[in-house]
């Protein structure tokens, strides 16, 4: 399944300073917007 909205939820990124959005944060994210079998799909990658 494609999911073209999620890059765009996404702060943009900067080299030498902290993420605006923390891990825990960007994979409650994903985990409410992918389907269960793409967020497993995640959650074995990291």
């Amino acid at each position: 399944m494609a999911y073209y909205f999620a890059n765009t939820d996404l702060p943009p990124l900067t080299l030498g300073l902290a993420p605006e959005m923390g891990f825990n944060e960007a994979k409650e994210m994903l985990r409410l917007n992918l389907s269960m079998q793409d967020m497993e799909q995640v959650e074995q990658r990291f």
